[in-house]
């Protein structure tokens, strides 16, 4: 049957069909692409470092930051009294998708964490969108215009002083990243700054200070005394420490783990091995984190697994603490995990040292020599350290004024605080949170150790996830604001406490997880961190109110027509993946057929893409499309200024992508470039075997060198390729794609490209059989090979001239080639389209000139059946 349209343009395609003037014909077509948004983000911190590395992945955002500090990492960059370290094991503590292997310990210190930080903020280049220095001190939405108006004061320090200039900016989108362990306060102890000797706080640390044969006071028994104590004993001549009330304190690196070492440094054989073999290093921190995860059920109030971590914590603490005396002063009575469980070894030998006192007896006032305790008792000290925390009252740093004039503060004084999801506040519209204010996960996500509120970098991804997709959306459905419904907000609170009803952050000790006026809990997510990734995974955007830009909000579905039929795309697209239900049989009358389209956005969000040389011509064209849907692409190529062009093109557009110098004839750099991929960004989704090089000549003319080289870079850079990266891809059962990069040539014969054509002979047997054995192994991995026609990608305009034959004549062949290509060529980019639309359709044959394709394949069958002479191929200009 032949199908006609006298009505298709010279393409095949039809042209969009009109509308009557007066009807919605005046409307642009449906735009799958977004609007342009101004987004402001405060904080630079762990969540706001996560944040900003999902938001610069979303087309049409302007992304600014604004940083209190002179670099990123809040806590960590700031943190640096003796001992400073992170109680959460190091390889938990970290992303999911930017880790580290060569941690130096279990509980790593301050500052290689913040060196973390900042390391991973160079990598996704956030310094450029960044301000320093820079404060945000007010903000308010303006309603008629649906925007927020920010006040950011930027500290410029001048020889003489700090000079302070104030902007004023405007946002679509405002997000709080600010946290909340930064905001250092004094102990509310009288006399305090009478004190005579010298007075430091444990996170406004003096370096210079000289401990040595000093008396010293601590007062605290949180995190930081319990980290800072251990350091500082052996230097004090004597050492006071002031502890309010006791916490448990355990002498191992986790909840239920025995070890007689503590925190001890990896050594080179492990580091080696973890940045070595990244499946042993995968099941690792997988141990780790399962460890993590699977005692929330401990936090649930008179279970038997909360009384079994009650006896084993006191017994290890008592198998630490000689003393009867100090035992009684030091382990609590109340619930497991009421207060922070830190882990600490150090602290419970540096306590029983013969010039430490452990003081609980209460402190009445501090005199200008000293301590006064409850008990009449003076103590002389010459350095007082306050290692008392942060000002945790949840109230935020600046004013924020919200809808009809209501300011945060004025909400939160009235109602105390709360927030909805730890995402959002009502009557805060396009404000979103990640400053863990008020029944945040973030501030407790290691439920399984018990450990106190504490953020773990992985477990922000979700939320910074949640945050991208509420901006989609306000984007792509033309809202002009979204902000919580005030009972649902109300609701979501009421569940919260009535769940913690039963857990043990509302046990019998006093601790800041809760609202000093009210009581309730608002720091700790009500369930493990496992439910709350579950929660945050799908927002309720129904829980909004949502005012759109224009007056019907259908009006961002355009005129009715798709921009599918205005851009000549296949508008079949929907049959593609026709699959039948192999739940039923072919008789049955519930037949049904999975025709969802795919796009490459949803495939490939998200995921990683290896291709190599990327540095130029085809390879780099694909770099670009896919890197605009969202992947970490992996610009591999021999010579690193040209893949690091194509890498930093593709971040100039806020896409993500590093440069690798790779040469694919060497089996060992393939190995080496998987190595590397999987330990910094996990998992590869998508695999483009794509270098290759040209040589020209006759057969026998060509040197012995030359053909070695030809054939190792592309037959064997193919061939190791996939060697490398396919065991990793099916270890992972995750949906992958090889793409290999074949020709046209492998299924002809093109005088003075022999060598080329026998290479890409040879990549197509090979891509088949790889298709095959995949198959048979019922993996979902999909093969492709590409077929590409005459492009213009500059192949011969490289060939080295002096690796070509010594004729005169190849030099003509190779001009004539490099002209007929830019000429007549196909652009790399319209070859790129075409090529990534039909991998994620998963064609194993794609080819960009389909019709020179099927042409050079006919005359190949011909010359088969008939058993003729080889041929030359089909000329297409």
């Amino acid at each position: 049957m032949t199908l006609s349209n006298n009505t298709s343009s010279a393409n095949g395609v039809r042209p969009p069909p009109t509308r009557d003037a007066g009807g919605y014909g005046h409307y642009p077509l449906h735009d799958r692409s977004r609007r342009p948004l101004e987004v402001i983000v405060v904080g630079a911190g762990p969540s706001g470092i996560a944040a900003l590395i999902e938001l610069k992945k979303l087309p049409h955002v302007t992304i600014k930051c604004f940083e209190k500090n002179t670099d990123v990492g809040g806590t960590w960059f700031e943190t640096r009294y003796p001992g400073a370290a992170c109680d959460v094991a190091s390889h938990a503590y970290q992303y999911s998708f930017d880790y580290k292997t060569d941690w130096s310990r279990h509980f790593a210190p301050a500052e290689e964490i913040g060196e973390y930080f900042i390391s991973v903020a160079k990598k996704h280049e956030l310094h450029k969108i960044i301000t320093f220095n820079s404060r945000v001190i007010g903000a308010e939405w303006i309603e008629t215009e649906g925007m927020w108006q920010i006040q950011v004061a930027h500290d410029t320090p001048t020889d003489s002083h700090a000079e302070v200039v104030v902007e004023e900016l405007r946002a679509h989108v405002f997000i709080n990243a600010g946290g909340i362990l930064n905001d250092w306060k004094w102990p509310d102890i009288e006399g305090l700054h009478t004190f005579k000797g010298r007075l430091l706080h444990t996170a406004a640390w003096d370096p210079s200070i000289d401990l040595k044969g000093a008396s010293v006071g601590v007062i605290g028994s949180g995190a930081s005394s319990i980290q800072v104590v251990p350091s500082i004993q052996p230097a004090c001549q004597k050492l006071d420490v002031y502890v309010r009330s006791p916490t448990y304190i355990l002498p191992t690196v986790g909840f239920g783990i025995e070890s007689s070492n503590f925190n001890e440094p990896y050594t080179v054989a492990d580091i080696d091995r973890f940045n070595d073999d990244p499946e042993y290093y995968k099941s690792f921190r997988k141990q780790i984190e399962q460890q993590m995860n699977e005692n929330f059920v401990a936090s649930i109030k008179d279970s038997p697994e909360q009384e079994k971590g009650r006896e084993w914590a006191s017994k290890m603490m008592k198998s630490a603490i000689i003393s009867p005396e100090l035992r009684e002063k030091l382990i609590p009575k109340w619930e497991l995990g009421c207060r922070r469980l830190t882990p600490s070894l150090p602290y419970l030998k540096a306590i029983q040292e013969p010039n430490v006192n452990v003081i609980r007896t209460g402190i009445r006032r501090i005199t200008e020599a000293g301590i006064e305790t409850k008990d009449g008792e003076i103590h002389q000290t010459d350095v007082l350290i306050c290692a008392t925390g942060f000002n945790t009252s949840f109230s935020s740093r600046f004013n924020i004024i919200g809808r009809q004039g209501l300011s945060l503060r004025s909400m939160w004084k009235a109602r105390g605080p709360e927030a909805y999801l730890g995402l959002a506040i009502a009557g805060l519209p396009n404000y979103f949170s990640k400053t863990r204010q008020t029944t945040d996960p973030e501030k407790h996500t290691e439920h399984s150790k018990l450990y106190s509120v504490q953020i773990v970098p992985s477990r922000t991804v979700p939320s910074s996830h949640a945050l991208s997709g509420a901006i989609t959306k306000i984007q792509t459905d033309q809202i002009r604001s979204m902000d919580v419904k005030q009972p649902l907000q109300d609701a979501f609170n009421d569940y919260v406490q009535e769940v913690h009803k039963d857990l043990v952050w509302t046990g019998s000790c006093n601790s800041w997880y809760k609202d000093r006026q009210s009581g309730r809990v608002v720091a700790v997510w009500p369930g493990s961190s496992i439910h709350f990734m579950e929660m945050i995974a799908n927002p309720r955007w129904e829980d909004f109110n949502i005012d759109y830009i224009n007056a019907n909000p259908f009006m961002f579905m355009g005129n009715g027509i798709s921009q599918h039929e205005a851009k000549a795309e296949d508008l079949t697209f929907y049959l593609d993946n026709m699959v039948p239900d192999e739940t039923t049989t072919v008789a049955s009358s519930s037949d049904q057929l999975a025709m969802a389209p795919q796009t490459p956005e949803s495939k490939f969000y998200g995921g990683v893409a290896v291709i190599t040389g990327a540095g130029g011509g085809l390879g780099s064209g694909l770099a670009r499309r896919i890197a605009s849907f969202g992947m970490i692409v992996i610009v591999a190529d021999i010579a690193l200024e040209r893949a690091e062009e194509v890498a930093s093109s593709i971040r100039s557009v806020n896409g993500q992508a590093e440069a690798r110098a790779v040469d694919v004839s060497r089996p060992d750099e393939l190995d080496a470039l998987a190595k590397y991929v999987y330990t910094h960004y996990g998992d590869v989704q998508l695999l483009i075997n794509n270098a290759a090089i040209e040589t020209l000549g006759p057969c026998w003319a060509i040197s012995a060198e030359r053909w070695e080289t030809t054939l190792n870079v592309n037959i064997h850079g193919v061939i190791h390729g996939v060697r490398a990266f396919l065991p990793r891809m099916m270890a992972s059962g995750k949906e992958s794609w090889i793409v290999n990069i074949s020709s046209a040539g492998a299924f002809t014969t093109i005088p003075g490209q022999s060598a080329y054509v026998v290479t890409k002979h040879a990549v197509q047997a090979f891509t088949e059989s790889l298709y095959v054995e995949l198959k048979s192994q019922k993996n979902p991995i999909h093969v492709s090979s590409v077929i590409p026609g005459l492009l213009n990608t500059g192949i011969f305009d490289r060939v080295d001239r002096a690796q070509q034959a010594n004729d005169p004549s190849w030099e003509s062949h190779r001009q004539s080639m490099a002209e007929l290509a830019r000429n007549h060529g196909m652009d790399v980019n319209e070859a790129s389209r075409i090529i990534v639309e039909q991998v994620v359709e998963g064609r194993f044959w794609i080819s960009t000139h389909p019709a020179l394709t099927r042409e050079v394949l006919q005359q190949r069958i011909q010359y088969y059946d008939s058993q003729g002479e080889p041929n030359f191929p089909p000329v297409h200009q």
